[in-house]
């Protein structure tokens, strides 16, 4: 038995006693060891880039601070992370798209600037964070996103709509029914 496989058997005994959040927590930490564990993973090939992932992950978690979404839970962990781990399903080598899956609301719901983002992450991630970030207030059609234009930039609003509507239950009939008819792009008449 590995020391991953040992940490998911112990797992097992202490999960009765962990909140949801703390469960995502260890469950990604062990997804971690053991992707860092198979050599075969795309993880391995750059040199630094689970460093710059951790970066934003911790970058994010922190700006995040206690922020909660409209259910109570805590934003980071179940609407952050879970953009990312979208993601990293589909492109798990698409390592400035993934930062930008863990950063995609600082520049929306945090005191983050642009600069900021720039100085600590580059101007490729920067520009990913600021071209699914909208502009102005919602109107009767939503919120408008003028950069939005780039395949990368498409797949994390993909992501970022799709944890939304995975997390929408405790929304208003009217605000739930215009996101789903915003979220469709298809033609069903």
């Amino acid at each position: 038995m590995n020391a991953v496989d040992f940490f998911e058997q112990k797992l097992e005994h202490i999960k009765p006693r962990l909140n949801e959040d703390e469960l995502l927590h260890v469950q990604a930490l062990i997804n971690y060891a053991r992707n860092l564990a198979d050599d075969s993973f795309p993880h391995h090939n750059p040199i630094g880039k689970e460093e710059l992932i951790n970066k934003a992950y911790l970058f994010a978690k922190k700006k995040h601070g206690n922020q909660l979404d409209d259910e109570g839970k805590n934003y980071f962990t179940f609407h952050v992370y879970r953009v990312y781990r979208c993601l990293e399903t589909l492109v798990p080598g698409e390592y400035e798209l993934l930062c930008a899956a863990l950063l995609h609301d600082t520049l929306e719901d945090t005191e983050t600037t642009y600069a900021e983002l720039v100085k600590e992450f580059g101007k490729d991630i920067a520009e990913l964070v600021n071209e699914v970030t909208h502009e102005g207030k919602p109107d009767e059609k939503g919120f408008f996103f003028p950069r939005l234009n780039s395949k990368r930039g498409i797949m994390l609003k993909f992501a970022d709509r799709l944890s939304n509507l995975s997390r929408m239950n405790s929304w208003n009939i009217k605000r739930a029914e215009q996101y789903l008819r915003k979220s469709k792009f298809w033609r069903s008449e």
